[in-house]
Parts: C-alpha cells; sequence; structure tokens
C-alpha cells in the first residue's frame, strides 16, 4: 500500500540503496520505502550533515518561496526549524515565532544567533501535551516529511494545532534536484 494515496499498487523496485529498496507509486508517483523506521532524536544530534547545518544563517530556497509572500497571521510554528534561521526572518516580518526540532544544539545555535526565545527541543506530540491550548495562524514543515514513518499521521497532529482558516506549508525535497549539502 503506498503511505501517500492509500491504493494498492504495484510497486516497481526504483532503487536500492544500502539496505534500502525504493518503490515507486504508480498512481501518485511517490517514491517510498518499506519498511520505513524514521531516525530518533540520538540520530539527527549524531548526523554530520544537521550538525553543519545549525551554523547556516541564511534562510534556504524553500524559506524563501513562503517569505516571498507569507500568508496572514500574527503566530507561526515551524516544526523541524532546525537553528530558527526561518525563523528568524518571519520575526521580521511580525509574526510571533515559536519552532521545535529534534537537535537541541541547532536550537541552541538559534537563540544565540538570532534571539530566539520560543524554541522546543520536542516531539510535535509533548508540544501539543505540555501546550494544550496554544494554536497557530501557520504552521510550517519544510523538508521534514521525507523523514517520518507515519505522515499521515502526523499531518492530523499538525492540524491539531492549528487555528479554524489557518496555513500549512510544506515542503519536501525533489529527488531530480541538484543537492547541495550546506
Amino acid at each position: 500500500e503506498c503511505p501517500v494515496c492509500f491504493k494498492m499498487t504495484e510497486k516497481i523496485t526504483f532503487e536500492v540503496r544500502k539496505k534500502h529498496i525504493l518503490y515507486l507509486c504508480k498512481l501518485c508517483d511517490v517514491v517510498f520505502s518499506r519498511p520505513f523506521v524514521a531516525g530518533d532524536s540520538l540520530w539527527y544530534k549524531e548526523s554530520g550533515i544537521y550538525e553543519l547545518a545549525r551554523f547556516h544563517n541564511k534562510p534556504y530556497w524553500h524559506h524563501e518561496q513562503f517569505l516571498k509572500e507569507p500568508p496572514p497571521g500574527s503566530t507561526i510554528l515551524d516544526i523541524g526549524c532546525n537553528n530558527g534561521v526561518f525563523l528568524h526572518h518571519a520575526e521580521k516580518l511580525g509574526y510571533e515565532v515559536t519552532g521545535m526540532d529534534f537537535n537541541n544544539n541547532s536550537l541552541e545555535a538559534g537563540r544565540q544567533a538570532f534571539g530566539l526565545k520560543r524554541l522546543f527541543c520536542c516531539t510535535l506530540e509533548d508540544f501539543a501535551q505540555k501546550f494544550p491550548d496554544e494554536k497557530f495562524d501557520v504552521i510550517t514543515v519544510f523538508e521534514v516529511l521525507e523523514h517520518l514513518d507515519h505522515p499521515n499521521d502526523f499531518l492530523e497532529a499538525v492540524k491539531s494545532l492549528l487555528k479554524p482558516s489557518g496555513y500549512i506549508a510544506i515542503s519536501v525535497p525533489n529527488r531530480d534536484m541538484m543537492i547541495n549539502p550546506l
């Protein structure tokens, strides 16, 4: 079963990467692996690429697309915020910013570099439990969905933190693009 469209589809072996076999859904064109197990907070903390990213101080392309025409609202939550560089720029646009990430080193870098106060090292579920009444006008999920083993459950949890008529902005990597690890 495809993890995105939930339809039974003929799985075409798309690519083999180390111990993972990637499949292509013929119906919705998503590439996925089975079984998929997402990394935990320790994996992200020990990953060299995520440790390097905490020193990045310019918005990424997907951030810039959002910042060109930001949706209305006063509050924003960025899930997987890394060091908060996007939140720093959203704050300049007038948003009250909140971020969460697994990597506390990245969050601390954001506190120091950008003076961000509302950065939390936790899961989405932990955040919702700690702040049950908090709702946001805008929730951003940049380059996160591809790391999840249950993306639809995650999106339901995201919606529970959204104000009525709020906005969710999502980006995922394009497999065909040239990857710049920095």
